[in-house]
């Protein structure tokens, strides 16, 4: 009897040293899942403004039968959009405490009147350390915390 009392505290130790390593007191999928919340998975992010050369510069205007630059997060591992010429996709790593790495796997290659914006923007993803996502806008930075876009959510 005393060794099965003493295996159950050794047991209920164990659960309890597990349970305080996990700072958080999350599961991975719990985390994903607040983090799918917050990016709105499916949802589409609409460039508001990007980085060129040092200053913020704001999407290009879009006419009736154009498409907007944006970015949509399609699951918790891939993303896709418009560059402003070409669509582009590639898959990305994102935790809730604002690291994001995303990583351009392809694009159409095609040209257009937005060139200069489509390839500032396809640089700026490969540049992408962090995120924030305040007042209903996702904003991208670098691993200096330079803002290099910001997009907001298409209503």
């Amino acid at each position: 009897m005393k060794r099965l009392v003493l295996f159950a505290m050794i047991l209920a130790g164990a659960f309890v040293f597990v349970q305080c390593g996990n700072n958080t007191g999350k599961s991975v999928e719990a985390n994903m899942t607040e983090i799918k919340e917050k990016i709105s998975i499916g949802t589409k992010w609409e460039l508001v403004s990007i980085a060129i050369d040092s200053a913020e510069v704001p999407a290009p205007a879009v006419e009736a039968n154009e498409e907007p630059v944006f970015i949509t997060f399609q699951d918790s591992t891939q993303f896709n959009g418009f560059a402003g010429c070409n669509y582009y996709f590639g898959i990305y790593n994102m935790d809730d405490e604002g690291s994001v790495e995303l990583i351009p796997q392809g694009s159409t290659r095609m040209s257009g009147k937005n060139q200069h914006i489509e390839n500032a923007f396809l640089s700026s993803l490969e540049k992408v350390n962090s995120y924030t996502l305040e007042k209903g806008l996702l904003t991208f930075k670098d691993n200096t915390g330079k803002k290099l876009m910001v997009f907001g959510q298409k209503q």
